[in-house]
């Protein structure tokens, strides 16, 4: 299954994200959620941190999966953690 997005006059198929994927395209939607706050962590002064560029690591793991439900929740969407489904 794909999502479509559409840029100017062009679109483009996008797979399906959620745990586990990796690659460029979880680099893409990790930068189009980070101006979003919506990736945070607890420190170890148990002080919630909001990170940087350092979340951009191609890896859909559990902060990702986080951050999309948070994302999900903030626009009304399912918070399935799953992206383009």
């Amino acid at each position: 299954m794909t999502f479509s997005t559409t840029t100017s006059s062009t679109t483009l198929n996008k797979p399906v994200l959620r745990e586990g994927s990796t690659g460029e395209n979880v680099k893409e939607l990790q930068e189009l959620l980070l101006p979003h706050g919506v990736f945070s962590c607890i420190n170890y002064d148990y002080a919630c941190v909001y990170p940087g560029e350092e979340v951009i690591d191609g890896i859909f793991g559990c902060h990702t999966t986080n951050a999309v439900k948070l994302f999900q929740s903030k626009v009304f969407l399912s918070e399935d953690g799953i992206v383009g489904d």
